[in-house]
């Protein structure tokens, strides 16, 4: 079964990246968490938003180059 709600931790796990990158992100706004008693939580929803917003799409390359 798939959680739902992500602790802190399990955030930084998926998306393998630094713990203080993730606090970094809920500070500057670009990660909404909400509380569980003293527990902060991230849903699901939220983070893949954050994926979404954050995804690039590698250019094309052109097929002008030239080969002798």
């Amino acid at each position: 079964m798939e959680h739902y709600n992500l602790t802190i931790e399990s955030v930084f796990n998926e998306l393998s990246i630094r713990c203080q990158h993730v606090w970094n992100l809920i500070r500057h706004g670009k990660l909404k968490v909400f509380k569980v008693g003293r527990r902060m939580r991230i849903s699901r929803g939220e983070i893949n938003h954050f994926i979404a917003k954050n995804v690039i799409v590698p250019k094309k390359r052109s097929s002008n180059s030239s080969s002798s």
